[in-house]
């Protein structure tokens, strides 16, 4: 009778297994893993585990259940035992289908999480070592100036296959805050002296073109009061400038790296910024669009 418990045990013990096979095959990833959470188990390690968690549990559903037909053949007579283990092996399969069955693959999932820590836990140590082995060489690269430099090297090497200009490219933009905005200044002497009171005729309209800037000063007593875009000139041929004048115009320090010009190109949502000296004096008028081409090495 002992055995005949044991051996329904053991087969008991057998099905688990074979639901928690089922369990790593069929059930989504993210399933899995809400299944093996409590444990802490990443499904990451299911996955590297995968094959060898397969193979183990075969091994073991054999083993029971050559176990199992040993012990019931023991006990009674060859024949009826493997008659009884059939009849048991079929009930069971009965159970596993009906509500019962719950029960099983209830069992089934908790198998599935102590045999994944336990796999885990028995390849730590070749996980670790492998994460060491597996470790990279340091670049010795430690600040943006080392960038600078291999960039450099880069760029006067022979064989070196990256085009020259995204080599600038990234040298530029690791360099926004060393760079100072007075390398693009439009200066003041540059552009033509309107005025607001200037009418829009043909002498100031060649004075404009010839600038070839999209926005232009307009200045009072030396002092920069508003900004005129440059198309006003082609669509108008008369009126004053004052009433195409833009006079909420935004002022940066000469002093700014291009990286602060830049945060203050999308902070006013301007193309332009007027510059101005320690002194407040204006200077001139910066484009965005020359420091974009400067930065892309695009042509103008």
């Amino acid at each position: 009778m002992l055995s005949l418990i044991f051996a329904i045990i053991l087969l008991v013990i057998v099905l688990c297994l074979i639901s928690t096979i089922k369990l790593i095959n069929y059930l989504p990833e993210r399933e899995i893993k809400r299944r093996t959470d409590s444990l802490s188990i990443k499904i990451k390690q299911l996955i590297i585990f995968k094959n060898q968690t397969e193979t183990s549990l075969y091994i073991i559903i054999a083993i029971l259940s050559a176990l199992d037909i040993f012990i019931l053949v023991k006990s009674l007579s060859t024949l009826d035992g493997l008659v009884i283990v059939i009849i048991l092996f079929l009930i069971f399969v009965g159970l596993v289908r009906s509500q019962v069955g719950k029960i099983i693959r209830f069992l089934g999932k908790i198998f599935l999480s102590l045999i994944i820590k336990i796999i885990y836990k028995l390849n730590k140590k070749k996980l670790i070592n492998k994460s060491v082995s597996e470790k990279k060489s340091h670049t010795g690269i430690y600040d943006l100036n080392d960038v600078d430099e291999l960039i450099e090297r880069q760029l006067t090497q022979d064989d070196n296959r990256i085009l020259k200009e995204d080599l600038k490219r990234i040298k530029n933009l690791i360099n926004l805050e060393k760079y100072s905005v007075s390398s693009f200044i439009i200066d003041k002497d540059y552009y033509p002296v309107i005025e607001p009171k200037d009418l829009i005729t043909p002498i100031i309209i060649d004075d404009v073109k010839k600038t070839d800037r999209p926005f232009l000063p307009v200045t009072l007593d030396g002092e920069i009061v508003g900004i005129v875009p440059e198309e006003i000139f082609v669509l108008k041929n008369n009126g004053h400038i004052e009433d195409f004048m833009d006079s909420n115009i935004k002022f940066i320090s000469n002093r700014f790296s291009l990286l602060e010009t830049l945060s203050y190109f999308i902070n006013s949502k301007k193309d332009y910024l007027v510059v101005q000296d320690d002194y407040n004096s204006y200077l001139g008028l910066v484009y965005l669009r020359d420091i974009v081409n400067w930065i892309f090495v695009l042509e103008v």
